[in-house]
């Protein structure tokens, strides 16, 4: 019995925390709430879990259940999960918080602040006057210009 391409997919993704929260996000962005529940429940890291589970129950109107999630993750997870926590506090409209655990994770060298710039939760903060000052705080200068000419360019247009 062959495996459909989603199965085989799902099943090497369950193996990466990584690629099984891109799956949920893609499920999230589909509407399709409760499956991205189910999947992330299936997760083996917890850390993993807690930090998809804080992003999908905020996604899916669970606020109880999203800070349930986010405060178990910060309680077991807080000098390992750092940026995690930063991403759903950015999720949820926190940028307080946020920059707060950006902080935190930079601190303690995070390797998740390798995403930064990708990271799609994190884009409310880049309007923040801190998120250019957070990205020169990580020598990604070069980011921050190119952000300013883009722009730079968009309002000459």
């Amino acid at each position: 019995m062959s495996s459909s391409p989603k199965t085989v997919f799902l099943s090497y993704a369950s193996q990466d925390a990584e690629a099984a929260q891109h799956i949920c996000d893609a499920l999230l962005a589909q509407g399709r709430g409760e499956e991205a529940r189910d999947e992330v429940l299936r997760e083996p890291e917890e850390w993993a879990r807690l930090w998809a589970l804080g992003n999908i129950q905020h996604a899916t109107g669970r606020p109880a259940e999203s800070e349930a999630a986010l405060h178990e993750l910060i309680a077991k997870y807080a000098t390992k999960a750092a940026y995690q926590v930063a991403t759903v506090y950015a999720a949820r409209g926190e940028p307080d918080l946020a920059f707060d655990w950006l902080e935190r994770a930079y601190d303690q060298r995070d390797p998740g602040l390798a995403e930064i710039q990708p990271e799609r939760s994190l884009r409310s903060l880049h309007a923040d006057s801190r998120w250019e000052a957070f990205l020169r705080t990580m020598k990604l200068e070069d980011q921050v210009e190119r952000r300013c000419s883009v722009r730079w360019q968009l309002v000459a247009a």
